[in-house]
């Protein structure tokens, strides 16, 4: 395993650095000091892991990921003082986080997952490739589908976006609508929505977000306001500001 480590405070890239050196599954240990410095790296695809801190002077670790090669498997692991990071870093497509101060049972745990999902990530790799050589107009084999992870009164849910049908706000809260049922949550909609793949939901209201492929019909009222009907029966409001998109969406 290549594996980089990004974090601006020295101590946690020494704590870091020493539990790597002690694995013998990494082969190639690289340092950066800033989002900045990680983003060369990231784009020559010159790492299988990455464990990355989110809170860095300059651009965060969020951003320093942006810079990574699309077609160069990479496992990554955030590291973060701050457990509401934990949530948006899974969401991001970690695969695991690490909270600060370091363990090394948290460690062994995290780097693991690390393992795990960077094998998987050079599989799907060399699937692809293969299936380019062999049927250069097929397209290739999904990814498995993202989840959300998102707090709610009850705990913490993860939630595959393929089950969700729409979402909208209300009050203080956001309900997701899922093929199981609804979850409330307290989070803004456009902090949900931002989470979302925007190749298959839409903001059709500033109050609702809508699975475009759950869609069966757009209707109309008799008092003309307009409205999306969903393959589950729910009936989903249409703002006239967004019906031109709505109407492209669908086609």
């Amino acid at each position: 395993m290549r594996v980089l480590v990004v974090d601006d405070e020295p101590l946690a890239r020494r704590v870091l650095t020493r539990f790597l050196r002690e694995d013998p599954d990494v082969t190639e240990l690289v340092e950066s000091k800033s989002g900045e410095d990680a983003r060369a790296v990231l784009a020559r695809g010159a790492a299988d892991v990455v464990f990355m801190d989110v809170q860095m002077p300059g651009i965060d670790g969020f951003a320093a990921l942006s810079a990574r090669r699309s077609d160069a498997p990479l496992a990554v692991v955030f590291c973060t003082a701050y457990e509401e990071h934990a949530l948006r870093a899974i969401d991001a497509g970690a695969a695991a986080y690490l909270l600060k101060p370091f363990d090394r049972a948290g460690f062994v745990q995290a780097f693991e997952r690390a393992k795990t999902r960077a094998r998987q990530e050079a599989l799907y790799a060399k699937g692809a490739e293969l299936s380019r050589i062999l049927e250069p107009g097929a397209p290739p084999e999904p990814r498995p589908a993202r989840r959300l992870t998102v707090p709610t009164p009850s705990g913490v849910e993860r939630i595959a976006q393929d089950e969700i049908d729409w979402v909208e706000a209300a009050d203080k809260h956001v309900r997701i609508h899922t093929v199981a049922g609804t979850i409330q949550v307290r989070r803004p909609l456009a902090e949900i929505e931002a989470l979302l793949d925007p190749a298959q939901f839409l903001r059709v209201h500033r109050c609702n977000v809508v699975r475009v492929d759950r869609v069966h019909a757009l209707r109309r009222t008799d008092g003309g306001a307009t409205y999306l009907e969903l393959a589950s029966g729910a009936r989903v409001v249409v703002s006239r500001s967004r019906l031109r998109d709505v109407r492209a969406a669908l086609g």
